[in-house]
């Protein structure tokens, strides 16, 4: 089983190394969308995504250089660099649109989404559940925010979040707030790079080669990675005593719980709501589905009257023919 579009004389995979494929399509710079920068070479991708790649994980991304006829790359809203692929086959004038992961609500560190009309879209199933639906993002930032400086009085402030996109959106959010976060080490350098990108993100450095963490004995907000949560509230009470506050913000605190003092449903992914406002507002005749809710979602989608299936049993009746 391929993932790949085929139109004009050439085939495009889609955010995974495919067998066969003359370019390799990457939406954006998360881990799990990048495997095939490592060996291919002609990586389609937008400009932000390869220098992401290069810059966060020294990954070497060898850009397709070659004019594509047909094909467009379209804002994703995802994070810094997402794209959609959009495909035009001449022969049939039909058009295909792969969104990757999407976003239809504002961030405040992405391009917002530019949806055209197509015949066909392969769409990402993050959230299929009809039964969630995220709140509008303003008012989550507002409750960050608020949070922040109410627990801010009391002791320290602590966010775990991934290296790429969440950390820098909440940047972006502390800054409204007339906050400075102190990041990581490795969060730090990857907020420097999407300032290279054109962000102006404001953050202190917890990292010092003399001192260790510099930030002891104040009530100061931090963000460091996700798995590093725990030990660094631990040390950071260890150190004077000082209360820690701990904190999520992903739109999986709609449906997990988190052992942290909050969490907020702060999602960079498109809900199911949002996923029948891209159908609509795309026009599209046929929907395939695709990633871990991809069956959930066709059926959600064929219940609401689309013509929806999972995109890999497409491609197998296909194959049949």
């Amino acid at each position: 089983m391929t993932f790949t579009i085929n139109a004009n004389g050439y085939s495009i995979s889609l955010d995974s190394r495919e067998q066969g494929a003359d370019i390799d399509f990457i939406s954006h710079a998360h881990t799990d969308h990048i495997g095939a920068a490592r060996s291919s070479s002609s990586v389609l991708s937008s400009y932000e995504t390869s220098y992401l790649i290069e810059k966060t994980y020294g990954i070497k991304v060898r850009r397709c250089e070659r004019a594509l006829e047909g094909v467009k790359l379209l804002d994703a809203g995802h994070m810094l660099g997402s794209s959609q692929l959009s495909v035009t086959d001449y022969d049939s004038g039909n058009k295909t649109v792969y969104t990757g992961d999407y976003l239809l609500q504002r961030s405040r560190v992405a391009n917002p989404i530019t949806i055209e009309e197509a015949d066909t879209i392969i769409i990402d199933s993050t959230y299929p559940d009809p039964k969630i639906e995220f709140e509008d993002r303003e008012e989550v930032e507002r409750s960050i925010q608020l949070w922040v400086k109410t627990k801010q009085r009391y002791g320290t402030v602590l966010f775990g979040a991934y290296t790429l996109g969440k950390s820098q959106e909440l940047v972006a959010i502390l800054n409204d707030a007339g906050i400075e976060p102190v990041m990581s080490k490795k969060l730090a350098a990857a907020t420097d790079t999407y300032n290279e990108l054109g962000m102006r993100l404001k953050y202190q450095s917890a990292y010092s080669e003399s001192s260790g963490f510099p930030y002891a004995g104040k009530n100061t907000v931090g963000i460091v990675e996700n798995n590093s949560l725990d030990k660094v509230a631990i040390m950071l009470n260890q150190l004077d005593g000082r209360r820690v506050y701990t904190a999520v913000a992903t739109g999986f605190a709609a449906i997990f719980k988190f052992k942290t003092d909050v969490q907020f449903p702060l999602s960079d992914h498109a809900d199911f709501r949002q996923c029948l406002d891209y159908i609509e507002q795309s026009n599209a005749k046929r929907v395939l589905t695709r990633g871990s809710g991809a069956k959930a979602l066709a059926g959600s989608l064929s219940r609401k009257g689309h013509a929806a299936e999972v995109y890999g049993a497409q491609i197998e009746a296909e194959q049949r023919l």
